[in-house]
């Protein structure tokens, strides 16, 4: 279409009076002016750039009218008086003529129904579930790129509507076409190639855009540990405080025992005819994972919270495809077959977690006691609430926590814990392949403590050579490679100021490698370097953050080290390994950090 009007235009035909036409005219104009002057070098608007401006003018205009007339038309159908008004003069102004600028200009009545005209006002972008703070204010990209830059902070420049969306999402999929050439550490340029070129390019701080969005990524330890301590500034999702309190000793030793075993003795059959055998351990420790927060999480319904955790990590995938596009305001509305697919995920998940709900809820309210399982915990403190409140006769107190919520938190439980633990347990026991004499250690203090019987809590808290191992795969291997938070309102960061709707992005994978931070073996896998504890490590430099910092750090840390712990004290027992020739290392990105291919070992049998 676009290059149809252009060659129109070439050949004499004048411009027509519509939005492509003006557009194409612009640069026409501006090409021909350039020439004459010599100054072909000067900045021009491309055909790209037109194109973006007729998305930009359908979304403006065409969203932003058909919703202002069906909410009129709703409206005037619960108001006949005021329908008959406007009736009333809209007949008086044209009879039955056909409508007019001229009369537009007279209809007082019509008018009054709408906000004055001139100006086309899109609010922030609103996303389900999240809260509008009353301080965040409407994206203002070309602005906020000016502020940035003042306070001598170096950026990309904001592309219309997408940011640098495009070009992240270009230089990944690249990157994630073929695995690592050799087996190396450094593999930052892998999972996030374009935010490791701007590394390179512009410096430890800067700013990139993802959409209408800056983020500011911030690399010194000191102004991270601040902003993650000052929680009001830079947020992250609120959690109700009961979930905080359940996650912090809430290890359910039976799970971790049980479910490891049937892992461990899934892997003796497999390797009991030659007594080695290569074995990709990656979907295993996913399941065993998944085993145990189902148990954990739902106790005696774990099969049908097996079937949820199913569905939601189908979702998740889901959710990451559509955040690597561009977001439109009612996008989610259309009837494309990802969208169909989240919305039948999201709601059988409702549907199988309220069945479960309520034949717990019932089973308490009849007086049954609540067991030891995270739902019940939660559906316990729901009701009690409630009778709380019909104790006190206040109508007006309402649960602190709701069914939804316990829904969500049920959610929040498996990312927090099930993603963390197989992740963590995947790095180590890869690392362990290529460090045999750390494996050997671990092996020699995990038998030392515990002989051939099943690991016990206690003896858990006193294994420093495998706490020393965990902590080094946190460092190099971190679940999540970046932190990121949403400033709600203008604030300083050290001697940044910083602008409400901005994103604060923290490079975790970054500062974990930073040689200036951990020295010149900042790439090699040392575990001793925690033999002193983190801070000894670290050099008091608060630089080991693979969980986060403050008040909001990740509520599955014990959960997820507890159960790493656990379970590679198990295997530890049964078995030695190494890495297999198949394996190709190709860590990658998909919410957390993770083996792209798999992790294939040589399992061997103890004997």
């Amino acid at each position: 279409m676009i290059d149809r009007s252009k060659k129109a235009m070439e050949y004499g035909e004048a411009a027509k009076d519509d939005l492509l036409g003006m557009l194409l005219n612009c640069p026409l104009k501006e090409i021909q002016a350039a020439a004459a002057t010599n100054k072909m070098n000067q900045q021009l608007i491309s055909l790209q750039e037109v194109t973006d401006y007729c998305k930009l003018f359908y979304l403006a205009g065409q969203e932003t009218a058909s919703m202002l007339l069906v909410w009129t038309l709703i409206l005037l159908s619960k108001h006949q008086d005021w329908q008959a008004r406007a009736q009333e003069e809209v007949l008086q102004t044209f009879r039955n003529n056909a409508p007019h600028n001229e009369g537009f200009n007279h209809l007082k009545t019509d008018s009054s129904f709408f906000k004055g005209g001139g100006v086309c006002d899109l609010g922030p972008t609103e996303l389900p579930n999240q809260r509008k703070p009353s301080g965040l204010r409407s994206p203002r990209p070309k602005k906020l790129e000016r502020w940035l830059k003042q306070q001598g902070l170096p950026g990309t420049s904001y592309k219309i509507l997408f940011g640098d969306l495009k070009d992240l999402s270009s230089m990944r999929s690249q990157a994630m076409a073929k695995p690592m050439s050799s087996f190396s550490h450094n593999y930052l340029a892998r999972i996030e190639p374009f935010r490791h070129q701007l590394m390179t390019k512009l410096g430890k701080q800067h700013f990139m855009w993802l959409g209408t969005k800056p983020i500011v990524t911030i690399s010194k330890p000191e102004l991270i540990r601040e902003a993650l301590t000052k929680i009001q500034e830079f947020r992250k999702p609120s959690l109700h405080p009961i979930v905080d309190k359940l996650f912090a000793g809430f290890i359910n030793y039976e799970a971790f025992c049980e479910s490891c075993g049937e892992m461990i003795n899934k892997w003796e059959k497999i390797v009991a005819e030659a007594d080695s055998r290569e074995v990709d351990v990656w979907p295993h420790l996913v399941r065993f994972s998944a085993d145990v927060i189902s148990r954990a999480a739902f106790g005696t319904s774990y099969a049908d919270g097996q079937k949820i955790f199913e569905l939601l990590k189908e979702q998740i995938g889901l959710a990451l495809s559509m955040l690597q596009s561009i977001y439109f305001p009612g996008l989610r509305y259309i009837p494309t077959a990802r969208n169909r697919r989240f919305k039948k995920i999201n709601d059988h998940i409702q549907t199988l977690l309220r069945g479960i709900i309520d034949k717990r809820k019932k089973a308490i309210e009849a007086g049954e006691a609540a067991k030891a399982d995270l739902l019940d915990i939660l559906i316990d403190f729901h009701i009690k609430e409630i009778q709380q409140a019909a104790a006190t006769n206040n109508k007006n107190q309402k649960p602190t926590i709701s069914l939804q919520e316990v829904i969500d938190d049920c959610k929040l439980f498996y990312l927090a814990g099930q993603e963390t633990t197989s992740i963590l347990l995947v790095w180590t026991l890869i690392l362990l392949s290529k460090h045999q004499d750390w494996q050997a250690r671990a092996r020699e203090e995990v038998l030392q403590t515990f002989g051939n019987n099943a690991p016990d809590f206690e003896g858990l808290n006193h294994l420093k050579t495998v706490a020393m191992i965990l902590n080094e795969v946190l460092r190099m291997y971190p679940p999540a490679t970046q932190l990121s938070r949403r400033i709600y309102k203008d604030t300083k960061l050290g001697e940044l100021s910083l602008p409400a709707g901005a994103l604060v992005n923290f490079q975790v994978l970054y500062i974990h490698r930073d040689e200036d931070l951990w020295g010149e073996d900042a790439e090699e896998f040392e575990p001793e370097r925690f033999s002193e504890g983190i801070s000894k490590a670290t050099r008091g430099n608060n630089a080991f953050f693979p969980f986060g910092w403050g008040p909001r750090i990740c509520i599955g840390e014990k959960f997820a080290t507890t159960e790493a712990k656990m379970a590679l004290s198990m295997i530890l027992q049964r078995f030695s390994w190494e890495l297999s020739p198949s394996y190709a290392h190709s860590p990658i990105t998909v919410f957390f950090l993770q083996p792209q291919h798999g992790a294939q070992i040589m399992l061997h049998r103890l004997t």
